[in-house]
């Protein structure tokens, strides 16, 4: 292909090269009308390109742009021109991609956990819209100023294969990172990608790849036969539970791995809390950003020679000398020539495929059975609780956009709702989308008023409520009605709803609002604070008495708040309790019931499982803090002079003081709900986000 450069592509001018791949280059673009510079990726020409093919690219972008997700990188436009070129337009992202990343060293354990959890919600959503990326890589995660992971490139698999002619013969990826099915050019499922995102998410941790080799071939056979290493052999400060997890990620039966990419995600957090990996200042081979001097990958840098069928000499594949990983390529039988993206014969596969079959054959053959540890089989145990779920979730219809709750700093319950849009059908002329919340019960309706969306059915809405009420626990379902421009909207055409379950409704009643169970019927979060303020207050007048009898006397007052009872902790004959009387850790108990109850119902979505998880992470951490007082407050009670109690008077005090606020460890400006930092401050937030509701049409059999 002749330089774009100067060129338009619909309403974009082409200005620079930003780069070159085996599946797209990369183009600078420019929109004048918006003043908005934009990544144009143009997929390489082929002979063989038909109508056809250009109906397939249609479809498939199309299917592109209609994910939204904050985690996935949007498809702004798409085309083709007269003359045969296939163009995306996307943002401009400034902050690159993990794999420059990662060549300058592994990433933080909070830095790669964070950032697993964003992928794979990104990847749970596409595969519920029945969309696999098929090219998970680090080159295909790119970072944003905020340090966010973007999912880029969905669908440019297939759309090379589209363009490519390829039939189910075929193999489009990247060796390093792709799947045995995939290598054997198997029929995909969703669990491709889980494999190929187990080795990104190994990567980030170790800094190294499970299987390196300097010919594609050979790589891909590992990928087909050998056992990777276990991280703790690559990183021996990890856990064996991280062995566990990312060898599952990684299992070369589909079937073996985790259902969902949440579910790999939840068992890495859980794994990681019991590990804890130097920070970068301690630890040189750890880097978060470019400039290190000890970069950590050690794949060769030497050029891959592949002979081709048909062909006398072998082809020399020359390797970014900055990128010694083999990029995306495709593999297609028959084909005269090499062209880009790279085309191998696949008879070489096929062979690849028999040498693995033999392997295996001989493993059986020889007795040896494999040995699954104790906590491989914990976390195939929570894989299979799941799989029920999930098989429900896969069989629901696509989701077409997503209601979430928010709160104005006047109200912390859900006095704001944002309604976000895609796929919908353009409405026809003199008609418009009006969405609405509905308490199906008594029939109360808010209208939340004029839903526009765009031509490719994307639209946004965001309303607050001047009654300052909590949305969510008034109202439980959600309608996007077709109405006419003129007149009063009669919300009898209904074709978009979602729904809040009872038992969830109930769940954000008890914690917001009112319980049974709360101080004087007060909500649970209240309480919770309650307790935690004052256990906060009688922990630092301990830290400040000036005689041991008067520090005791606090300690008391923090062990009773705390724990709920009137017992006499320092010995005076009565015990008192000058909180609510229920005891903190009582109430973040409650709390977690409640919401268990509601998450573990049938007609709960998968989705709503995985956000309630952040605020039982902000529960654990203020359960944690809280018996770290307690065992620190009780040591003040075992020694006989007020010196000796100081040391342990000052840092009950300190984790006291994380109860309510919690504490941004990871330093990044925000408090998140991340293990050891966030609170009972963000439950309120987090605590809305499980109210959120897909939409779905509403003659679909959704729930």
């Amino acid at each position: 292909m002749t330089s774009l450069i100067g060129r338009m592509l619909g309403a974009y001018e082409i200005r620079d090269v930003i780069g070159h791949g085996g599946m797209a280059s990369v183009y600078l673009g420019y929109r004048a009308d918006v003043d908005r510079t934009v990544a144009v990726k143009v997929l390489p020409p082929h002979p063989g390109m038909n109508a056809d093919a250009h109906a397939r690219f249609q479809l498939e972008a199309r299917t592109i742009a209609n994910l939204q997700h904050p985690h996935i990188l949007p498809l702004y436009d798409y085309g083709t021109t007269d003359d045969g070129v296939l163009y995306l337009v996307m943002p401009y992202i400034t902050g690159g991609a993990l794999d420059r990343i990662l060549r300058d060293g592994r990433l933080t354990m909070d830095k790669a956990t964070r950032m697993a959890r964003e992928i794979a919600s990104a990847l749970d959503y596409a595969h519920r819209q029945g969309v696999i990326h098929r090219d998970i890589k680090p080159a295909n995660i790119l970072i944003d100023g905020e340090g966010n992971a973007l999912l880029a490139d969905f669908g440019i698999v297939k759309l090379a294969e589209g363009g490519t002619g390829l039939t189910g013969t075929g193999v489009v990826g990247t060796p390093a990172y792709m799947s045995p099915e995939q290598a054997q050019g198997f029929e995909l499922t969703p669990r491709a990608d889980l494999y190929s995102f187990g080795i990104v998410v190994y990567e980030m941790i170790t800094g190294r790849l499970p299987f390196t080799s300097d010919s594609v071939m050979q790589l891909m056979l590992k990928h087909l036969t050998d056992t990777p290493t276990p991280p703790s052999e690559v990183l021996p400060s990890l856990s064996p539970a991280i062995d566990a997890v990312l060898l599952k990620a990684i299992e070369k039966k589909p079937e073996a791995r985790f259902t969902t990419a949440t579910a790999f995600a939840d068992a890495l957090q859980q794994a990681a809390s019991s590990t804890a990996l130097p920070r970068p200042s301690d630890d040189p081979t750890v880097r978060l950003g470019v400039g290190s001097e000890t970069p950590a990958r050690t794949t060769p840098r030497q050029p891959i020679q592949i002979k081709l069928s048909g062909s006398s000499a072998p082809i020399t594949v020359p390797l970014d000398p900055e990128n010694p990983t083999p990029g995306t390529i495709v593999i297609q039988s028959g084909g005269s020539g090499l062209s880009t993206p790279l085309i191998i014969g696949f008879a070489v596969v096929a062979l690849v495929a028999l040498v693995a079959l033999i392997a295996v054959l001989l493993s059986t053959r020889s007795g040896e059975a494999p040995q699954t540890t104790n906590t491989q089989a914990t976390q195939q145990a929570v894989a299979d609780q799941q799989a029920t779920r999930a098989a429900i979730t896969a069989q629901l219809p696509p989701s077409f956009g997503q209601v979430s709750f928010s709160s104005t700093e006047a109200n912390l319950t859900g006095d704001s709702v944002n309604v976000s849009v895609h796929g919908f059908p353009p409405p026809s002329a003199g008609t418009q989308y009006t969405a609405s919340l509905l308490d199906s019960e008594s029939g109360e309706r808010l209208t939340l008023g004029r839903l526009t969306v765009d031509a490719v059915g994307n639209g946004a809405l965001s309303f607050i409520d001047e009654e300052g009420r909590s949305l969510p626990l008034i109202f439980d379902t959600v309608e996007v009605s077709l109405e006419s421009t003129t007149g009063e909207p009669a919300f009898t055409d209904v074709r978009f709803r979602g729904h809040i379950t009872p038992l969830l409704q109930a769940a954000m009643q008890e914690l917001f609002v009112a319980s049974e169970n709360g101080a004087r019927g007060g909500s649970l979060l209240e309480t919770a604070q309650r307790d935690a303020n004052a256990a906060t207050q009688h922990a630092g007048l301990a830290a400040k008495a000036t005689n041991l009898a008067g520090r005791w006397t606090h300690v008391e007052h923090t062990l009773n708040i705390l724990l709920g009872g009137e017992e006499d902790f320092d010995g005076n004959g009565r015990g008192s309790n000058p909180g609510t009387g229920i005891g903190l850790l009582t109430t973040l108990d409650r709390i977690s019931a409640s919401l268990q109850n509601a998450v573990d119902a049938e007609d709960t979505p998968i989705r709503i499982q995985s956000e309630a998880e952040l605020v039982r992470v902000c529960l654990e951490n203020v359960r944690s803090w809280s018996n770290q007082v307690i065992e620190l407050e009780r040591q003040t009670l075992t020694v006989e002079t007020l010196e000796e109690t100081e040391d342990a008077a000052l840092r009950s005090t300190e984790i006291a003081n994380l109860l309510i606020p919690g504490v941004d460890q990871n330093q990044n400006g925000v408090v998140e709900p991340f293990e050891g930092e966030c609170g009972l401050e963000q439950i309120g937030t987090y605590g809305l986000i499980i109210a959120s509701l897909d939409l779905y049409k509403a003659d679909s059999d959704a729930p």
